[in-house]
């Protein structure tokens, strides 16, 4: 319930209906004064979430402690005490990847070298003026400041000195040169990643380490896009494993993986919390306890599936288990593919 003042007018906004309380008869909206602040929005918000009677809570610990009791409850019609499946995933995937792209930053992974000390990208910038200059007297000059950075270039042990001065590659293979439909699709998304690398390579003025960790991040930030995509498929190989020994439409397997997938967002996300602050204490044990906790964490999220699989298919071990072996591969098979799918898409786009 909330606990905005109510209005002293007795008519519903939603319906006319009069309302003798605080709720409409008719419609059932709470007859409240009107809010419509940045700030009230985001407190409604907020409210809707973590005070909404528990539930968010209530449902994260039934999870953990009794691995696929929510969905079995959900699927019996016991829907009050658990946050719907929906909802509970919008607000355990916005956690983990707030969390995540707060902790991985992949443009951190390379640090260009200092403007004076970058050969590469001052060569870049050198060969474009020689190319602006083509023909012209001037020429001659730029290639007497070209001459002493290769050398400085070689000396230093940095990057091949081609005629770029780049070594990034953004290769998906030769295209073919036939007329095939497969020829053409090949020739057209190879035509596309060198537009792509000479984009980036002219963004980052022929920085290779830059351009190749620009485009990682944007391969990156569509990570939940790849989890988001692979959860049908995880519901369907559910289905198709389970085609012939329960009776359950593809909806309940699909609400098995959404409450799956929203635990498994909830838990890594306090893993990485964990992992993040015992990082800042630079400590033999500290990196001990990481390293044994780690391999412990994944361990466990292996354990849980079994063992959720186990209370919403009631099925025997023996049957399970090829099962959950079967599911696994199709599984990382799939991811793999989406993987090479958004990949290429980044390409394209």
């Amino acid at each position: 319930m909330s606990h905005d003042k109510l209005r002293h007018e007795k008519n519903c906004l939603n319906c006319g209906q009069i309302v003798e309380e605080r709720f409409c008869t008719h419609c059932g909206q709470e007859n409240l004064q009107i809010q419509d602040s940045a700030f009230h929005l985001i407190l409604h918000y907020i409210q809707d979430l973590f005070h909404y009677n528990g539930k968010i809570w209530h449902t994260l610990k039934n999870l953990i402690v009794k691995p696929g009791l929510v969905p079995v409850e959900y699927m019996e019609g016991k829907r009050m005490r658990n946050l719907d499946p929906v909802r509970f995933y919008v607000f355990s995937s916005t956690v983990f990847f707030l969390i995540l792209f707060f902790i991985v930053n992949v443009r951190e992974w390379h640090e260009p070298p200092p403007s004076e000390l970058n050969y590469t990208k001052r060569l870049y910038n050198l060969n474009q003026e020689k190319k602006f200059l083509k023909g012209a007297p001037d020429t001659a000059y730029v290639n007497l400041l070209i001459a002493p950075l290769i050398a400085k270039q070689d000396s230093a042990g940095t990057l091949d000195s081609t005629s770029s001065g780049s070594s990034f590659q953004l290769d998906l293979g030769t295209p073919p040169t036939d007329t095939t439909d497969s020829g053409w699709l090949s020739k057209l998304i190879g035509k596309r990643a060198e537009q792509r690398r000479q984009e980036l390579e002219e963004k980052h003025s022929g920085d290779a380490g830059s351009a190749a960790t620009d485009f990682f991040d944007e391969v990156f930030h569509k990570l939940p896009l790849l989890l988001f995509l692979s959860m049908p498929f995880f519901a369907l190989f559910l289905k198709l494993l389970y085609l012939r020994s329960f009776r359950k439409r593809y909806v309940d397997h699909f609400i098995f993986s959404v409450y799956h997938y929203a635990f498994l967002f909830m838990i890594t996300s306090l893993f990485m919390i964990v992992n993040y602050g015992m990082n800042k204490v630079h400590h033999p044990w500290v990196e001990a306890i990481l390293n044994y906790g780690t391999g412990l964490f994944f361990l466990y999220l292996a354990v849980y599936l079994w063992l959720s699989m186990k209370r919403f298919y009631l099925d025997r071990w023996y049957y399970r288990l090829p099962r959950y072996l079967i599911l696994m591969f199709l599984l990382m098979g799939t991811m793999l593919l989406l993987f090479v799918l958004i990949f290429m898409v980044t390409v394209v786009m």
